[in-house]
């Protein structure tokens, strides 16, 4: 294995585009034109499977399905906004939580509260535990490799970030929310694009982080996954079983028709009053 002295993998050289389409995430290489391959993203795939029983009935128990879906939102903004935070932390930027969090895509400012707060203590105590050595940091995983006319990776994703730590390979994912098995089936899909885009430098060890706000003792948990491929291919060919695909011919995205935006009326007889 190369040496991990002075290693760091530049996001920019792996760079892809994401696209939020009526079926799914997808993701494409940045060319600087019109892709010609789409690859469903990691947790649309995943989409084919239960969250599982407490889920249910979490969903279930909720005053309504709009009131989950409400909820459900809010927390997703939540864990986005912990990402931002953290891999600008990891980029050596200081954050202050007093100041609004400002969305680059809609400008949006968004106040912040206790939420974001212990989440970034948790991961700071972690990062002051562990003393990880940043490999790579929201990087962009995607292998258009074909062999026979099959796609050999036919799924794209951003691992959160890649550490060592005490000599191995760590490929860790932040989650702010509880765990579920899908998560084990996540990375082992981003390690199986990683070990292909980097066969010197094979992923060691799969960890989630979780980060809570209701910690009192523990701000943070690492759970340990095993590497199940059979068990993400699995789920990969149910996907496609369900949209109509397969190795040889990937789905794609279904992009909605542009909005219209300019209205005229062709009225008989001239102008009405």
């Amino acid at each position: 294995m190369n040496s991990l002295n002075n290693l760091y993998i530049k996001n920019t050289d792996f760079y892809c585009k994401n696209y939020d389409t009526p079926n799914g995430r997808w993701y494409a290489k940045d060319e600087g034109k019109q892709p010609d391959i789409y690859f469903p993203s990691v947790t649309t795939v995943l989409g084919v499977l239960g969250k599982g029983k407490g889920f249910e009935m979490w969903l279930g128990n909720s005053p309504s399905y709009e009131h989950a879906m409400e909820y459900g939102h809010s927390a997703a903004k939540v864990g986005s906004i912990v990402h931002w935070y953290i891999m600008k932390l990891l980029q050596g930027a200081e954050i202050d939580t007093k100041e609004d969090f400002v969305d680059e895509d809609t400008e949006e400012k968004v106040k912040l509260d206790r939420k974001v707060n212990r989440r970034l203590e948790g991961f700071e105590k972690f990062f002051d535990d562990h003393k990880p050595k940043v490999i790579a940091n929201e990087i962009s995983l995607f292998n258009d490799m074909i062999h026979k006319k099959e796609y050999l990776f036919p799924w794209a994703g951003q691992a959160d970030q890649i550490y060592e730590i005490d000599g191995k390979i760590i490929m860790c994912d932040n989650k702010t929310g509880k765990s579920y098995d899908s998560h084990g089936l996540q990375l082992t899909a981003y390690k199986l694009l990683w070990d292909s885009l980097f066969p010197d430098m094979p992923i060691d060890q799969l960890w989630g982080l979780y980060l809570t706000d209701t910690w009192i003792r523990k701000p943070y948990t690492i759970k340990k996954y095993k590497f199940e491929p059979e068990m993400w291919l699995g789920a990969l060919d149910m996907w496609f079983w369900r949209n109509g695909g397969s190795k040889y011919k990937v789905p794609q995205p279904r992009f909605p028709k542009p909005e219209k935006t300019n209205f005229k009326l062709n009225i008989i007889g001239g102008n009405q009053d």
